[in-house]
């Protein structure tokens, strides 16, 4: 029973910020506008050894510039002039979303699934 309630205790905390993840990014790109940026700069940190980059995102609302930096963070260097597809708040231009890739949300809310359901399964 103990092992059990591991396994679905663990298996939550995959799962529920994953999936809140994915929902908070496909709602915001519902209710705000969408439009195109383009990749001006990035920013780089030292992690674990390897060199990370997030891209850097301009975008232009009513003639006035803005800046948002992606969540996502990988070995590779973002290609500076490269189109991404952003949302922002038209209340407030300065609340702004890259669309980015939810691949790791999704491996995690699969992991956590597959945790909580092993941990159920052992209940019974």
């Amino acid at each position: 029973m103990k092992n059990s309630l591991i396994f679905i205790i663990t298996g939550m905390a995959f799962w529920i910020p994953g999936l809140w993840s994915v929902i908070r990014q496909k709602r915001f790109f519902k209710k705000n506008i969408v439009t195109q940026g383009i990749i001006t700069t990035y920013r780089s940190q030292q992690e674990k050894g390897a060199r990370m980059y997030s891209a850097v995102v301009s975008y232009e609302v009513d003639g006035i510039p803005h800046q948002v930096q992606s969540n996502v963070w990988t070995t590779g260097r973002p290609k500076l002039g490269d189109i991404k597809k952003i949302a922002f708040n038209p209340a407030n231009p300065k609340e702004a979303m890259c669309e980015d890739s939810c691949f790791m949300e999704y491996v995690a809310i699969i992991i956590g699934a597959g945790l909580t359901a092993a941990g159920i399964y052992r209940l019974f």
